[in-house]
């Protein structure tokens, strides 16, 4: 599901306040117990208060002036012209709302060790590259 308007977001406040509520959104599978790290993309207390919050009182949109600019996106890959692209992803279904895990191994059919620079996947396409 998109959430980058308020369009986008607002049929999905009580989806919203469980999973931030049960701590399922964002994913964060790192224990705790182990370290802190810098990408961690957990919600603070405060975080989920507003969440909540928000959710409880109706999900109302707020004033648009407040609002981010909206995302841009590029048109073709985000890592510059890749060096090698495959076809890396099956087709996932879910059932349930469930995507088991899986090991996907990429064949790639390279003859000499690459250093590689940057990936990008494209579920959309299934494309994985590398640059």
């Amino acid at each position: 599901m998109a959430l980058l308007t308020y369009k986008d977001a607002r049929p999905w406040a009580k989806s919203i306040r469980a999973a931030v509520l049960t701590r399922k959104m964002p994913p964060w599978f790192a224990d705790p117990h182990y370290g802190k790290f810098s990408n961690d993309r957990s919600l603070s207390q405060a975080e989920i208060d507003t969440l909540v919050g928000w959710a409880d009182t109706g999900a109302a949109e707020g004033d648009p002036k407040d609002a981010p600019a909206p995302l841009q996106f590029v048109d073709g890959w985000n890592i510059g012209t890749p060096i090698w692209c495959s076809r890396c992803l099956p087709p996932m279904r879910c059932r349930g709302g469930t995507v088991e895990y899986q090991y996907i191994v990429i064949p790639t059919n390279l003859t000499e060790d690459k250093w590689v620079q940057a990936t990008e996947i494209r579920l959309a396409t299934g494309r994985c590259c590398i640059t």
